[in-house]
């Protein structure tokens, strides 16, 4: 047992430096890396492709090499955990096989023998107590004892860390230091652009606020401009609709001295017509001027037939009306 238990400390105390190994070689290619990326961050155009190629290759195979050693203390680690398990196994179940013969033994010795005070032997529910007391005592003792294997362990483990650490702590210190420079350096940089563009943002800041204010007072110059076109506005739709009404007015009255005047006309006849009433004038000059010879052809006539009707005697008058009366006739009728 104390074999597995040096064997279970010596490989924790070497996980331990593995770790710690692991950290520092991190902590250095992180800062091999840091340095090479301030040098390389403008590239070199000359550099020759091959180079690269030849260094890209090389790294691969050292990386191919680093994975099959890995892989290899893995296959190693691997098999010795299975011995030492397979070994602990078997240390096990023989202590817990000798510590059976041992409670077996103790329990007939203590069931043979005889108290010192009073002389009489132990009964079997006393030594049970005994022995279950023992055994609670015994797990009591062996957790005690895991427990300070753990603590012995991380106390060695923590002395390990703070020795490795006194080791690197003069060039990380130059290092962080190195570092810390670079990176005051760069938020300085960073504070100037940022104290430009807050300056920046002033000057804009009070542009908009004078231009705010612009707009304000011209904002309040319009709403008053508006009101007075609204109240004029009001003011001219009211004189519109006064102006309709009287229109509508207006309208209805002509509308009734049309139908006024149109009833005029009906009733007036040629009154109205004054081109009528002009023809008419001129036809009854016409037939005035028409008329006097017309009278003097009709008094001729007559006296004619009057000769005629004195040479002819009876004769004319039994024949019937001559053309003098008939040239009366259609006299009279003119005149008519």
């Amino acid at each position: 047992r104390e074999g597995l238990i040096s064997l279970c400390r010596n490989a924790l105390m070497e996980q331990a430096k593995a770790r710690v190994l692991n950290t520092q070689l991190q902590h250095k290619i992180a800062e091999y890396l840091a340095r090479k990326k301030q040098t390389d961050d403008r590239p070199d155009p000359g550099r020759n492709v091959t180079d690269q190629e030849k260094r890209y290759i090389q790294c691969m195979a050292v990386l191919d090499t680093l994975h099959q050693e890995l892989r290899d203390t893995k296959a190693k680690c691997d098999l010795q955990e299975r011995e030492l398990e397979e070994l602990r196994t078997l240390k096990v179940s023989e202590v817990q096989q000798a510590m059976k013969d041992f409670a077996a033994y103790k329990k007939e010795t203590a069931l043979t023998a005889v108290h010192s005070r009073t002389g009489k032997k132990l009964t079997q529910q006393e030594v049970d107590q005994y022995l279950e007391l023992e055994s609670r005592k015994e797990s009591d003792v062996i957790r005690a004892r895991l427990e300070n294997i753990k603590l012995q362990n991380k106390i060695h483990r923590q002395e390990t860390i703070l020795k490795q650490k006194d080791q690197l702590a003069e060039g990380l210190h130059m290092i962080d230091f190195e570092q810390l420079k670079i990176n005051n350096v760069d938020l300085n940089e960073k504070i100037e652009e940022r104290n430009e563009e807050i300056t920046k943002l002033k000057k804009k800041n009070m542009a908009t606020v004078q231009v705010l204010t612009h707009l304000k007072e011209k904002l309040q110059f319009l709403q008053t401009e508006n009101s007075e076109k609204r109240a004029n506005l009001r003011e001219v739709e009211a004189a519109v609709a006064h102006k309709r009404d009287l229109l509508n007015r207006t309208k209805q009255t002509r509308d009734m001295l049309r139908m006024d005047n149109l009833h005029l006309r009906q009733r007036g006849g040629l009154v109205v017509h004054t081109a009528l009433l002009r023809d008419f004038e001129e036809q009854k000059d016409e037939v005035g001027s028409v008329e006097g010879p017309c009278v003097c052809a009709c008094v001729c006539f007559n006296v004619i037939t009057s000769l005629e009707r004195v040479t002819e005697g009876a004769s004319g008058v039994s024949k019937g009306q001559t053309p003098g009366a008939n040239c009366s006739m259609r006299w009279n009728e003119k005149e008519d």
